[in-house]
């Protein structure tokens, strides 16, 4: 193999593009020189001369950052003063509504600077001066022999195509490469597995020559079990592709071994053009702000230049990548010491030290580190969200079935109560996830009105140009079904539960492998996982920025949704899966599995029930549970009518017995009537009693004076509400991450504050599995090397995020039911008995292959 790397195209020297009169015209320049205006020359008596050039040099150097916060707060203002002429200005920090997504306007040039701080442009003329060539180069191409000038030359084109997508936000985003639209759906989807597969790597390459940089600053800035990760994929790669290289001649093989022709590349450079086109739509939809947008598009933009520039020669490239980091690795291991934690919280520890010892500081080390941990920062996000949407596009083969034979389903559904929603995501392996997060949740409304916004695109595109019908001996079809419906209302009811009725169902069936990357790379963005990464990336960004760094989120509002993708293969192929008691998701969710109204029908016997009485139904449950209080032990009730009778009942005793007392007096010889009203008060007193035992154990007087009852059990709950057990215990599941209840057994395995003093409050009755669907607990079939068992697959209110996967082996804790065949083979023969399935907290069980979603409605877990 050539280790030695051809010369890229991005090395001669092109002249720059012709552009408009209005953009500012740059040069490079040295270090501590002063940019040159291209267009006209600055009056000699403008011009200002340094003076005392040796003074504070240091303090101008350490002061980078805040000289660029500057232009920062200059913008601020305008924009404030803006404001004051309309509207009066919203609170610093509130979020902005979603209105606001159709103004983003990135500047280019401010992206540039912040993705390339030594770059001088003729708008710097006025700035104050800083030593800004002395930082280093983040994603630096002269490594790969590609000059500065043109490496900046290709960034600007990056940086102008994805400021002009994210400038329209209702244009619907798709892929197109007539190379791959020619391409059969089987050899289609192997190249595009071997093409992510390809970019994958040039992220490792990014990460290890940027990692290399901030480990010459300070080796504690980053992740040394990430490095040698990185690295040992890259060199597997290397060495299983050294063999087959002098193989590979069709153009498949070609890309595989990462050396692919000319037309192939193009292809390649679309990809990297449509999933960074969604990620920047994606991102800066996700949060308000232009230090938030220009950092985040000029990582991305940067990565893409890079990226095309290292698939010129990706063997050679790597190797040099490779070799680098392992001359940086030998000077650094000698002074490296054993480490107690894990790799990655010893780096965050490390930095936030590091952060600390700047505050102390004020040298020019201490702006250099600073720019790094800005750099390290942005790109870790960046990383993971690109390297989330590349997995998704490969086949990894941990489901078992061919490449073609797939489904991908993603479902935002209502749990428990006040509206509040879980996203439950199937991926390409069948393998399983969900949030419940609020702030995840909010970010997955962006990433499902993006991928709306490209299937009605391509809906519209198939009505104007229809394509050729399918060949009659075609044997593979791609079709996605879906439903997406929003409402900015939030004073009106639900969205509804359009994706589980069927009302309203798009259906478009995919004629060509363009069409089908169009859509696999949006719907690979509405990932729990890759939800939550970018989330906990802005949330980093905003905590880590200076104070008049802007990082606002969108306010939230209400959203439905439902996607599927699927080839006809899985359905023929994963026709075992849909077997007795397991289902996939997408048929658990038409068969209503999710809805809030099956728990509702089952608890009131109401089958055929309208869909608008057990709305009305439900939304009375539950302003009537939302009144309840709750304390370590017990749930307050406020029970006023039911006080209000028993007392009536006994002043009508004790009103009738003086009556009686009074207007009988002497007509009735030889009898006392005073003893009738004795005994009418003494039957009043037993009434009360009884009324007080039949509900709870122990009602103290001064709760029944007070109208209002201390439940310490569901039974008692039940008795004193009239409400059903089951959404008894879904709602106090619901509410448990909010409130100080603590539980006892017998049947309190689902909950996680259990008492320790065996004092809490009781769930003597057990769950069903419709209320544990209703809560957010997600039961999945799995095979084991005894059978079967049951995993939970936790979307209970406020889970950032759970995953259950293929071949589970370490240690992670789950809610499991170790053995549902033995339990099932006790019921034979007893139809009157319900399944009656264990549940407890296990890190032992493993397992191989996840079936499916368990369909057992009429299992009870004890």
């Amino acid at each position: 193999m050539n280790n030695t790397p051809s010369p890229s195209p991005l090395q001669s020297s092109t002249p720059p593009p012709p552009e408009s009169s209005k953009r500012q015209a740059f040069v490079l320049t040295p270090n501590n020189s002063t940019p040159i205006r291209t267009s006209d020359e600055i009056p000699r008596i403008l011009q200002r001369r340094s003076t005392l050039t040796s003074a504070g040099s240091r303090i101008r150097h350490s002061r980078f950052f805040r000289n660029r916060r500057r232009l920062h707060r200059e913008r601020a203002y305008q924009t404030h003063a803006a404001e004051a002429h309309g509207s009066h200005p919203e609170e610093e920090g509130s979020p902005v509504h979603r209105d606001e997504i159709a103004n983003i306007s990135p500047n280019p040039i401010d992206v540039l600077r912040a993705a390339c701080p030594r770059v001088k442009l003729a708008s710097d003329i006025n700035r104050p001066h800083t030593n800004d060539g002395d930082l280093p180069v983040y994603d630096d191409l002269r490594t790969y022999l590609v000059a500065e000038a043109d490496g900046i030359m290709q960034l600007r084109r990056e940086i102008d195509r994805l400021v002009e997508v994210v400038k329209n936000p209702d244009k619907p985003l798709s892929f197109s490469d007539p190379l791959i639209r020619k391409e059969e759906f089987q050899v289609g989807h192997r190249k595009l597995s071997n093409v992510s597969q390809l970019l994958m790597n040039t992220i490792y390459i990014c990460s290890l020559d940027n990692d290399g940089i901030a480990m010459e600053v300070n080796a504690r800035l980053v992740s040394k079990q990430k490095i040698k990760k990185y690295m040992q994929s890259l060199s597997q790669d290397l060495a299983s592709n050294s063999g087959d290289l002098a193989e590979a001649q069709n153009e498949e093989g070609r890309i595989a071994t990462g050396n692919p022709s000319e037309s192939d590349l193009e292809s390649i450079y679309s990809l990297v053009d449509y999933v960074t086109a969604v990620l920047a739509r994606l991102i800066t939809q996700s949060a308000y702000g232009d230090y938030w947008n220009n950092n985040t598009l000029g990582v991305l933009a940067k990565w893409a230049t890079k990226a095309k520039v290292l698939l010129q020669n990706l063997p050679a490239y790597s190797s040099i990548a490779l070799k680098n980091m392992e001359s940086i690795l030998e000077g650094t291991e000698e002074s490296e010491t054993s480490r107690s934690k894990s790799d990655e919280e010893e780096v965050e520890d490390d930095c936030e030290e590091v952060r600390n010892e700047m505050l102390q500081e004020s040298t020019e080390d201490t702006a250099i580190r600073e720019y790094c941990l800005h750099q390290i920062a942005f790109r870790s996000g960046i990383e993971q969200v690109l390297k989330s949407i590349l997995t998704s596009l490969r086949y990894l083969k941990r489901s078992g079935l061919p490449m073609t034979s797939y489904e991908v389903c993603a479902v935002v559904y209502e749990t428990g109560f006040e509206g509040f929603k879980a996203l439950l995501f199937q991926d390409r392996d069948y393998e399983f996830s969900t949030t419940s997060d609020l702030n995840n949740l909010n970010i997955a409304h962006s990433a499902f009105g993006i991928l709306n916004q490209s299937l009605l695109g391509l809906e519209q595109r198939r009505r104007e140009f229809p394509d050729a019908p399918p060949a009659p001996g075609a044997s593979l079809r791609t079709t996605v079904e879906w439903t997406y419906s929003e409402e900015e209302n939030q004073s009106q009811g639900p969205v509804g539960y359009s994706h589980q009725q069927g009302t309203d169902r798009h259906k478009l069936q995919l004629s060509n492998m363009e069409d089908i990357i169009s859509v696999m790379v949006p719907l690979a963005a509405t990932s729990p996982y890759l939800l939550a990464t970018l989330n906990s990336f802005k949330d980093m960004i905003y905590l880590q920025g200076n104070v008049e760094d802007v990082v606002r989120p969108y306010a939230e509002s209400k959203f439905d949704a439902f996607f599927r993708m699927f080839t006809n293969e899985f359905g023929d192929d994963s026709s075992h899966i849909d077997a007795q008691h397991v289902l996939r998701l997408s048929r658990a969710v038409n068969n209503g599995l999710f809805s809030r109204n099956t728990l509702i029908e089952a608890t009131n016997n109401q089958k055929a029930t309208a869909e608008k009485k057990l709305t009305a139904l439900w939304e009375g449950l539950a302003e009537e549970m939302g009144e309840w209080i709750y304390e370590e032990n017990s749930v307050i009730v406020n029970c006023a009518v039911y006080v209000w009778v028993v007392i009536f009942m006994a002043a009508s005793l004790v009103a009738g017995g003086l009556a009686i007392g009074f207007t009988v007096n002497t007509r009735l010889k030889g009898v006392d009537p005073f003893n009738i009203t004795t005994y009418a008060w003494v039957l009043a007193a037993f009434v009360v009693l009884i009324c007080k035992s039949m509900v709870v154990e122990n009602w103290c007087w001064r709760d029944f004076l007070l109208r209002r009852v201390r439940c310490r059990c569901v039974s008692e709950l039940r008795a004193v509400t009239g409400i059903s057990d089951q959404l008894i215990m879904a709602k106090l599941l619901h509410d448990e991450s909010r409130t100080n209840l603590t539980t006892r057994g017998p049947y309190n395995a689902v909950f996680q504050r259990k008492s320790q003093d065996g004092s809490g409050f009781s769930i003597d009755r057990p769950m069903s599995t419709r209320t544990m669907l209703l809560s957010g607990l997600t039961l999945l079939k799995v095979v084991t090397p005894t059978g079967h068992a049951l995993v939970c697959l936790d979307g209970r209110r406020g889970t950032d995020h759970q995953v259950v996967v293929h071949r589970k082996l370490d240690g992670e804790e789950h809610l499991v039911c170790e053995d549902i065949t033995r339990s099932r083979l006790q019921t034979v023969g007893q139809t009157s008995q319900l399944l009656r399935l264990p549940l407890q907290k296990s890190k032992k069980l493993k397992w191989r292959k996840v079936q499916g979603v368990y369909n057992e409605l009429d299992a009870v877990f004890v």
